[in-house]
């Protein structure tokens, strides 16, 4: 059985589509299961597999062996009590089988998903169903056949029971094929509907509507997420799109290998080229992915297949077009996206409204699965004492997930276009809608909740926007377990308090360019929120954007009382107010807020630290000196 994991290194080799050798390819899979392989050291993932192995590796390993009748007991009586706990054994040990089939919580499905979404359970059950076979044919061969004798000569063996209880056989035979017939049934009851649900077409539905407003004459897609490259890849390809359309793994494109494979596969691409030492080392930097990206824009229309967030949105944003986001380079300017027009709005109202409209049964039915908790007849009653875990259609869920996700990010974007304080303004309803929408078709979609509830009190001019730490509890998360999961798996905030979260932990990142949009959206809803207006000064000036780094200190300069300064903000306040003036060639007055300040705080280390790089890098030899002296005066040694 483990040659099959000669198999996909196999196909690879002899496809020639890929340069990859036959061990590069194996080494690859093989490293895939050590890394699953070492999770095991985690306890509970040990408590798992150990719960998983009781219904699959150990009833196989007890079939694996002939056991004897005696175990050395020279006494009939030994013999027999051995017997019959060996039935019972077998017994307990069928009926656990068949009820683990039902999926209940101990199931191997089910305890494999505690440990992650992507860990296998089907080998488990395979072993199981093996064994249900054996268990079940032990019942109906020991207990329905008369005894014969052995083929070495000797006696009849002993009959599974005594001679007073032979009556019993038939009745074990009977129980076992109406304990058959009974599970089959029950599972054909159980799963018949999820295989119908599971056969619909919410997938082609969702690949259709991912691949239906792509730009007229090609253009090259970028996502992130493996399955739903499949299925636009499947969908353009049933189309004969696919070289007009090349869809690229933005995972894979560090890899120096996997850009010779797009130069074979798509060598109208031309622009993804990577230097000798790059292929040396095995890894494409960041900075030369961008430059790529930004040369390969060039020729090229670029469009990504969700909506993300990562460094290559450090110079780009995504324009909405239904499930198509086009890449646009950000404005050199502002850093900040443009706001959605009213026609590109209308353009996607009309989108999501088909789909939505389409897609809302399979989903619906998705998140209602049947209830076993509440029986309803004969039926009922037998399932609800199984305890099967409810199963919804995978598919469904899926195309939910991603539909969920994009209505979000489009109800953010029309929000956001909306005239700062109208809260009758057109767009507040139609965000509203879409956060609604949202939640519909993924209930687990927690951002989307958050905003909708931050859209009502916006609409009833309710809004509380000022920025409280308290509300960022990691409970409302859900089953999310980090700030990056939540982004990835439901889309952006739009509440003052996670907008400034996300803007900092953008910072955090390096993330500069993104981390404007989220500041710039804070600085909109509480334009007297201090620290909004540092985070947007420092970035500015990184960019060297010295006009829109003196637009966010304005205010707090001329209005200190407005913005509660204290000694450390006024200070942080007043350097980059000076970094401002340098920016600009300003050299006097930022010496004079610089020295002001240190004559307000002689004794601070890291002030004076800080003034002398700042006048370094500027050529003032002089005032770097002057402080130089300073704190050597202070400090000779």
């Amino acid at each position: 059985g483990l040659l099959v994991y000669l198999l996909p290194p196999l196909l690879v080799k002899l496809s020639g589509m890929y340069p990859l050798t036959f061990w590069q390819t194996l080494k690859f899979h093989l490293r895939t299961d050590w890394l699953l392989i070492k999770a095991v050291r985690e306890p509970g993932v040990r408590h798992d597999l150990v719960l998983m192995s009781l219904t699959s590796l150990l009833p196989a390993l007890i079939m694996a062996f002939r056991w004897s009748a005696s175990f050395g007991d020279s006494s009939r009586l030994g013999t027999t009590l051995v017997n019959y706990l060996f039935h019972a054994v077998n017994t307990v040990i069928f009926g656990a089988l068949v009820w683990v089939m039902f999926d209940p919580p101990f199931s191997a499905r089910q305890l494999a998903q505690e440990i992650s979404p992507n860990v296998p359970a089907l080998t488990f059950h395979y072993l199981g169903v093996l064994c249900i076979g054996y268990y079940c044919g032990y019942f109906l061969l020991v207990f329905g056949k008369a005894p014969v004798p052995s083929r070495r000569g000797g006696t009849k063996p002993d009959p599974a029971l005594p001679a007073e209880l032979l009556w019993l056989c038939p009745v074990i035979v009977a129980v076992t094929l109406a304990a058959a017939a009974l599970a089959a049934g029950l599972l054909i009851y159980k799963n018949a509907p999820l295989i119908r649900a599971v056969n619909d077409d919410s997938l082609l539905q969702y690949a259709r509507f991912s691949t239906q407003n792509l730009p007229r004459g090609g253009a090259c897609l970028l996502s992130d997420q493996p399955y739903q490259t499949y299925l636009v890849q499947a969908v353009l390809a049933r189309d004969g799109r696919e070289n007009s359309y090349p869809v690229l793994d933005t995972q894979s494109l560090p890899s120096p290998t996997y850009h010779k494979y797009l130069h074979q596969r798509f060598p109208q691409i031309g622009a993804l080229t990577v230097t000798t030492n790059e292929t040396a080392m095995g890894v494409v930097g960041p900075p030369h992915v961008l430059a790529l990206l930004n040369q390969l824009s060039k020729s090229n229309s670029l469009c990504y297949l969700n909506p993300s967030f990562g460094y290559y949105f450090e110079l780009f944003y995504q324009e909405p077009h239904g499930l198509i986001y086009a890449m646009k380079l950000l404005p050199t300017d502002t850093l900040l996206p443009p706001a959605l027009d009213k026609s590109l709005i209308a353009e996607n109202e009309s989108f999501w409204t088909q789909v939505v409209d389409r897609s809302r049964p399979a989903i619906a039915s998705a998140l209602h699965p049947p209830n076993y908790k509440k029986p309803t007849g004969a039926i009922g009653w037998f399932m609800k004492h199984l305890h099967p875990a409810p199963e919804p259609n995978p598919n469904a869920l899926f195309a939910g997930t991603m539909y969920s996700r994009s209505l979000n990010f489009l109800g953010v974007q029309v929000q956001r276009a909306a005239e700062p304080g109208d809260r009758h303004a057109a767009e507040l309803e139609q965000a509203a809608t879409l956060f609604s929408e949202a939640q519909e078709l993924n209930s687990d979609n927690v951002v989307a909740g958050i905003n909708l509830a931050f859209n009502k009190n916006l609409r009833a001019g309710a809004a509380d926007n000022s920025v409280d730490s308290s509300r960022l509890a990691a409970d409302q998360f859900g089953k999310y377990r980090s700030w990056d999961e939540v982004l990835i798996a439901c889309g952006p905030f739009d509440e003052t308090s996670f907008c400034f979260k996300n803007g900092a932990w953008l910072v955090q990142y390096g993330m500069m360019g993104q981390a404007v949009a989220s500041f710039h959206r804070v600085h909109q809803l509480a334009p007297d929120n201090l620290a909004t207006r540092l985070f947007l000064a420092q970035i500015y000036i990184l960019a060297r954007q010295a006009d829109k780094a003196m637009e966010a200190l304005r205010d707090p300069l001329a209005q200190p009382d407005h913005f509660a300064l204290t000694e450390f903000n006024s200070s942080e306040l007043n350097l980059l107010a000076a970094s401002v003036h340098f920016l600009k060639d300003e050299n006097a007055e930022g010496v004079a807020l610089v020295e002001r300040e240190i004559t307000r705080h002689p004794d601070d280390e890291t002030l004076l630290t800080v003034a002398t790089r700042a006048f370094f890098m500027r050529g003032l030899y002089t005032n770097a000196l002057h402080l130089i002296n300073h704190k050597l005066a202070r400090s000779p040694n």
